[in-house]
């Protein structure tokens, strides 16, 4: 070969050329990539939120629970996304001791994301 170089025969694997692994283009695409991943992110769980929210007020009049059940979750998945939301539940928390209570009760019994939003949507306001 001319110059020196060795081209790939059959069976042989070509050289990988190396990504650039700095430069201002290859930034901005690699956050501009992050940002669209996190938009469709809280895009789908705010659409799935309202659709649980909505089918749990369908389900709400059966004699089983699950349309509060399903409400909770749906309400949940929307307030990790929007104060609104967190001001909305921190409203209801102020204004139903009991469901306030109950929540403080499963704060040491669920996950850190639980435990979160227990937190983002006390009565007292810590946002």
């Amino acid at each position: 070969m001319p110059n020196g170089t060795k081209s790939a025969t059959v069976g042989e694997i070509p050289p990988v050329t190396k990504r650039p692994s700095s430069g201002a283009l290859a930034l901005f695409l690699r956050r501009r990539r992050r940002r669209l991943y996190v938009l469709t992110h809280r895009s789908v769980r705010r659409i799935v939120g309202w659709g649980l929210i909505l089918l749990g007020m369908i389900l709400a009049p059966t004699p089983l629970p699950l349309g509060l059940l399903l409400m909770a979750v749906g309400l949940y998945m929307v307030a990790r996304d929007s104060a609104t939301a967190r001001r909305m539940i921190r409203w209801i928390r102020r204004h139903i001791p009991i469901l306030d209570r109950g929540l403080e009760g499963l704060h040491p019994r669920v996950g850190k994301d639980m435990k979160a939003f227990i937190d983002r949507t006390h009565p007292d306001g810590r946002d």
